[in-house]
């Protein structure tokens, strides 16, 4: 019996310190990319997602590296693994649905924008990335009324100011919502 406690007491202690590890690694990755060092900072987030298998925030900061390269495609992969890791991250899908509308994938988009939307229906407003989306799929009225429900106030920044790459509110700090 006190052999399983040990063993027990060890796989705890080595998983805690997996994802102390992996957090580190992923806090230097935002640093890297921050200072403009992306290809450091992609390795750190590689040697992070390694680190710990669980921790979705590793291939999450992965996605938003590529994305800032304008490499949506990879950027997809890599936030398709973070939502396996964790599949109630409402911001791992806006992101995955903002790669997916840059690839042209639009369908897929939609599908993403529509699972944050449901996590975060406050949102919705100003989810002018399904407007588009919708649009290009050739749904044109719902692109129309989705663009159309977006209400701004006079001294509001525009959307392109608050959505540019990478932005301030899902940037590279993203990863800390994990």
């Amino acid at each position: 019996m006190r052999s399983l406690l040990a063993l027990w007491a060890i796989v705890m202690f080595s998983a805690s310190t997996q994802a102390e590890d992996a957090n580190e690694l992923v806090k230097k990755a935002a640093a890297s990319a921050k200072a403009g060092k992306l290809d450091e900072a992609l390795k750190l987030a590689a040697e992070a997602t390694k680190a710990d298998a669980k921790n979705p925030a590793g291939p999450f900061i992965t996605g938003q590296i590529l994305l800032g390269q304008r490499k949506p495609g990879e950027a997809a992969e890599a936030f398709t693994e973070a939502i396996k890791r964790d599949a109630s991250s409402a911001t791992a899908f806006d992101r995955r649905g903002d790669a997916y509308l840059k690839s042209g994938k639009f369908k897929e988009a939609i599908a993403d924008f529509d699972k944050y939307l449901e996590a975060n229906p406050k949102f919705r407003p100003d989810h002018w990335r399904l407007g588009i989306a919708l649009y290009y799929a050739g749904r044109f009225e719902d692109g129309g009324r989705a663009a159309g429900e977006r209400v701004e106030p006079p001294d509001a920044p525009t959307a392109v100011e608050r959505d540019r790459e990478p932005d301030d509110d899902q940037g590279f700090d993203g990863w800390q919502r994990y």
